[in-house]
């Protein structure tokens, strides 16, 4: 068992020479060159011995930003050795190893090691509330949040307890828990755009509640940074020049981003008036995929930015001379909102992700939409300039792997399967009663509900738990967790109507469902999050199953219920509707952005201020696209 230390104890005098191995090896890191890291971090070990520990850790580090699990583990394990299990960083960086790992045993017998600094370190404590979560055990994470959160001097512990009070259900709890986190550090902008997602899931809330917290955000926002000189947004303003756009975005994969953007954008890219410059600024690395590709393919330049903090993304959008630049991130990735705020080109625009209500972001623009996210009337709600596009405001891409049209039938006397796979925390007391009453008036029937957070337990018992509460017997709800992407589509050959949860309607869950072959009943939330799978259906001409109120929720799911020809019919009819919609036309959508941002740029170039616009009938679709029309689309 180590004594106890403080962190500081283990700081000491570093020699100009060894502070230069220092400076080297950050360089690197920065740079992403990890293959150098490695070498120098071998170099160092054998030239400066006594330093030895730290040059582990930055190997280590370097294996891990490359996604090399185990090597990352080994470089951490001898690092930690290294120091006798004396130092709290290192011992931190082996425990949070072996979690991504799945070690989980492993990684609490470490930490149970340096009881004698735990919970009285902050990053040390945080890796305790993690394992804890990791374990399913969200209800002692939150316990231990409850019992330390007074007295830790980081953010990440009142993050973590409102986001586990809102899976928990526990709504007041959640919003204390960043009133507190605004309170301690007002300018903390990971904080205020978890608030600012999580409240949308809240079915206790009123738009005049969430007005007001957008209120407050986008005072917050204005005051962090002083805007972009006007120097450095000058471009010529020429209406029919080369636009360069920049498109910032976590989400450049198989993400609901992707889903929706990319095979538009990449048709954007071959008209001869553009230029892509995009910036990916994904959480944790990802394996490329065929969307990946798609966006790679559509790029002029591509920006890795994973890892960078927002100084470095600040100067890079800047230094490549912006016209246009879109927001694919929204309260998503707080610091990316904040660098639109400041200014990073002369015509701003938000799209897609993150996109559940206005940015509250003075210098954003432009907000891309359709008539039915934003209906007449709620402008008055936004800080942008609402842009609504003729028919739809994404363009989704069907995945290349399990065609739609190989449709598996149901069988005729299996019972009625409800399902919805939408994020967990989607679901509340109010829906759930909704959908409890649709189980007791439809004999036989079950409700399959499938995501990854039903793989913790303390989410799962809650989750079922809203049904049971209700008198839904348990073996009536099934549940399914994480599954690869093309078992999750497979899923729905068991399901026969997918019910749509409120407030927050599912947007690429919807699609899915549809694409598959199962009708999805939605009743529209009040902010744009809570209008997905409306937009979605009636943009796919299916405005009956959408519904005005729970009542006629239950009516509907019921009466559909009862018609297994209709249900045949349309497990049939939706995937090939799909095809023919708005809905799956890339083609159309990039000839649409193209007219919405000449618009935007001709008005910027006139010296005129942002200002809302209508699209009524859709953009003639440009010569460089129609070899991508198939012919019986384009007479």
């Amino acid at each position: 068992m180590p004594e106890e230390i403080s962190p500081s104890t283990c700081s000491v005098w570093v020699p100009p020479l060894i502070d230069g191995s220092f400076l080297a090896l950050k360089q690197a890191m920065w740079r992403r060159k990890y293959g150098k890291v490695e070498y120098l971090c071998r170099r160092y070990c054998r030239e400066y011995p006594a330093y030895e520990g730290f040059y582990l850790e930055q190997e280590g580090l370097a294996h891990r930003e490359r996604g090399y699990g185990e090597r990352a583990l080994e470089c951490f394990r001898r690092a930690d050795a290294f120091f006798g299990g004396r130092c709290i960083t290192t011992r931190v960086l082996l425990i949070r190893q072996l979690r991504m790992l799945k070690r989980l045993a492993e990684a609490g017998e470490r930490l149970r090691e340096a009881l004698p600094w735990y919970p009285k370190n902050d990053p040390l404590l945080l890796e305790g509330v993690h394992l804890l979560e990791d374990e399913g055990r969200l209800q002692d994470a939150l316990r231990l949040l409850r019992e330390h959160c007074p007295e830790c001097g980081m953010p990440d512990f009142w993050r973590l307890r409102a986001q586990y009070c809102l899976e928990l259900g526990l709504y007041e709890e959640s919003r204390e828990a960043f009133a507190v986190c605004h309170e301690r550090w007002p300018l903390d902008l990971t904080s205020w755009a978890l608030d600012l997602f999580y409240m949308h899931y809240m079915p206790d809330l009123t738009l005049v509640e969430i007005g007001g917290r957008m209120e407050q955000w986008r005072e917050v926002v204005s005051a962090l940074e002083p805007p972009t000189p006007p120097a450095l947004l000058r471009r010529a303003t020429d209406p029919r020049k080369k636009l360069r756009i920049g498109i910032v975005a976590a989400g450049l994969c198989m993400h609901p981003v992707g889903w929706m953007s990319a095979h538009a954008l990449r048709c954007l890219s071959r008209l001869s008036g553009y230029e892509l410059y995009f910036y990916h600024v994904p959480d944790e690395k990802h394996t490329p995929d065929f969307l990946y590709r798609t966006f790679r393919a559509a790029a002029s330049a591509w920006r890795n930015a994973q890892g960078w903090d927002a100084d470095r993304l600040y100067r890079r959008l800047l230094d490549d001379k912006l016209d246009l630049a879109l927001d694919l991130c929204g309260v998503s990735e707080g610091f990316v909102l904040h660098l639109f705020a400041r200014r990073v080109a002369p015509v701003q625009i938000s799209w897609v992700g993150g996109l559940v209500n206005t940015t509250g972001v003075p210098a954003m623009d432009y907000l891309l939409s359709d008539r039915y996210e934003t209906p007449d009337g709620c402008d008055s709600r936004y800080t942008e300039k609402l842009v609504r596009l003729p028919h739809s405001y994404i363009s989704y891409t069907p995945p290349d792997y399990g065609p739609a049209t190989d449709v598996a039938p149901r069988p005729e006397d299996a019972p009625i399967c409800f399902g919805c796979f939408n994020n967990a925390r989607k679901l509340n007391a109010d829906i759930a009663g909704v959908w409890a009453e649709i189980l007791r008036r439809t004999p036989g029937s079950t409700l399959f509900l499938k995501t990854p957070e039903l793989d913790n337990r303390d989410i799962r018992e809650r989750t079922l738990a809203l049904f049971t509460a209700r008198g839904v017997d348990a073996d009536r709800i099934r549940w399914e967790g994480r599954s690869p992407h093309v078992e999750l589509l497979r899923r729905y050959d068991e399901v026969d109507i997918a019910l749509d949860p409120w407030p927050y309607s599912g947007g690429l869950t919807t699609l899915e469902a549809l694409w598959k072959g199962v009708p999805v009943i939605t009743m529209p939330g009040p902010t744009f999050a809570g209008r997905h799978a409306m937009s979605h259906l009636l943009n796919l001409g299916l405005g009956s199953l959408v519904v005005e109120s729970f009542e006629a929720y239950a009516d509907l799911a019921t009466l559909l219920a009862g018609n297994r020809g209709l249900l045949r019919e349309l497990r049939y009819l939706l995937p090939y509707s799909m095809l023919t919609s708005p809905l799956i036309r890339p083609e159309q959508m990039a000839a649409d952005l193209d007219t919405a941002f000449r618009a935007m740029w001709q008005r910027h170039c006139e010296g005129l201020p942002p200002v809302a616009m209508r699209f009524e009938q859709p953009s003639p679709i440009p010569e460089e696209l129609k070899p991508l029309v198939p012919e019986t689309e384009q007479h």
